[in-house]
C-alpha cells in the first residue's frame, strides 16, 4: 500500500511537471520565429502595463495612508504597499532584457 501512494505521488508529480513544460514551450518566443518580434513587443508593451498598474497601485495606497506609512519603517512600508518594491523591479528587469533581445533581433533582419 505504500509503495502504491508513493508511486501517485510520483507520477501527480511527474504529470504537473509535464505539465509545466508543454505551458512554457507553448509560451516560450523563439527567436527563428518569423513573428518573434512582434510578440517581443506585445510582451514588453503587458509587463509596462503591469508594471505601471503596480506603481499606480503602490503611489494611490501612499496618498491615501500617508500618515500611517511615515509612522513605519522603510522595511514595513514595503510590506504594507500593495505591492512590494521586488515586484517592479523585476519587471524592469524583464523589460529591459526584452528591450535588448529585440533590438539585437531588429539588428539581425
Amino acid at each position: 500500500m505504500d509503495r502504491a501512494v508513493e508511486n501517485d505521488r510520483t507520477a501527480r508529480r511527474m504529470a504537473a511537471t509535464a505539465d509545466e513544460i508543454e505551458r512554457q514551450a507553448r509560451n516560450a518566443i523563439y527567436s527563428d520565429d518569423p513573428d518573434a518580434a512582434e510578440r517581443l513587443a506585445e510582451k514588453i508593451e503587458h509587463l509596462e502595463a503591469k508594471r505601471d498598474a503596480i506603481k499606480a497601485a503602490n503611489a494611490e495606497y501612499r496618498k491615501a495612508h500617508r500618515a500611517e506609512l511615515a509612522a513605519l519603517t522603510a522595511y514595513q512600508r514595503d510590506h504594507a504597499l500593495p505591492h512590494r518594491s521586488f515586484e517592479t523591479t523585476n519587471l524592469t528587469a524583464n523589460i529591459g532584457r526584452l528591450r535588448k533581445r529585440l533590438e539585437g533581433m531588429t539588428r539581425e533582419q
